[in-house]
């Protein structure tokens, strides 16, 4: 079972992250977010298509990690 986290910055869906059962994070930037030319979330992860995994994402979103399905 995957988890599902819709991500706002100021009132504006940014991506959703996910975590699988495993545990395992991953961030994705919202299609209309980045066709908007907006900010990154953080400069960690700027904007851009291809989803992020791993340690990057659990060290900006560290709670959501820690939360045990």
């Amino acid at each position: 079972m995957t988890r599902t986290l819709d991500v706002y910055l100021h009132t504006k869906l940014v991506g959703q992250l996910q975590q699988e059962k495993s545990g395992e994070l991953t961030f994705l930037y919202d299609t209309d977010y980045l066709y908007k030319d907006l900010q990154g979330i953080s400069v960690s992860l700027p904007p851009r298509v291809e989803a992020y995994k791993g340690q990057t994402v659990k060290a900006f979103f560290p709670v959501f990690y820690l939360t045990k399905m």
